[in-house]
């Protein structure tokens, strides 16, 4: 019986993709780099930040890229996420599931403090049961197994009691690496082949699939 759902936040949960770009644009502007399109950000984005400004800033001199990086950090624990939203049907499938009495967790590539940051501002009222970022120096980001195997001890859960949602290849590699239960959603920012091509078996494309498919592996 499955008991607890771990679901990705950025391009899962959350249409972040606006305010990531702005944040990044800002911050090559401040160290006059060039800046990047939205199509960019969106190939860069899922395997953490520190990956995303190497990618966006291609800056080799690992002194200069910790400037920007610390840079981008503090813009986003700061950051208002004001063109950030929750995508549709997740209120209603949210809320359902807590009712329905399942543990629910949020585990992203996001650093830690910009990750809860995202949470209080939207999303606390769902009360999720344990919100993770990558935390620098203690865990490597998705699809390191460590960061889920450490939120399953913190929800007192097993990889048999728990189905991952995400919409990446990384998510998808995160979860079978896990031995976990995947389904992938397809409104986020990865295309379908990208999930198959990681081992993905199962696809929503809205809430009321993803819905479907949480309580057809919870039975």
């Amino acid at each position: 019986m499955k008991t607890t759902i771990i679901f990705d936040l950025d391009g899962t949960l959350l249409y972040t993709i606006e305010d990531i770009r702005d944040s990044v644009n800002q911050t090559l502007t401040k160290f006059n780099l060039p800046t990047i399109t939205e199509k960019q950000t969106l190939s860069f984005v899922g395997s953490g930040a520190r990956y995303l400004i190497e990618k966006a800033s291609k800056v080799e001199d690992k002194e200069k890229l910790d400037k920007i990086f610390d840079y981008y950090v503090e813009l986003q624990q700061n950051n208002k996420n004001e063109k950030t939203k929750l995508y549709d049907g997740l209120d209603e499938l949210l809320k359902k599931l807590k009712k329905d009495g399942f543990k629910i967790a949020i585990l992203s590539n996001k650093p830690d403090d910009v990750t809860k940051v995202v949470y209080n501002q939207l999303l606390s009222k769902y009360n999720f049961d344990f919100v993770m970022g990558n935390i620098i120096g203690l865990f490597k980001p998705k699809p390191d197994k460590s960061c889920v195997e450490y939120c399953l001890k913190n929800l007192n859960s097993t990889a048999e009691e728990t189905i991952y949602v995400g919409d990446s290849d990384v998510d998808m590699l995160t979860a079978i690496g896990s031995n976990i239960d995947e389904i992938g959603v397809l409104w986020g920012y990865r295309p379908k082949k990208a999930l198959e091509n990681a081992g993905a078996k199962r696809f929503a494309e809205n809430a009321k699939q993803l819905e479907e498919l949480i309580y057809k592996l919870a039975l």
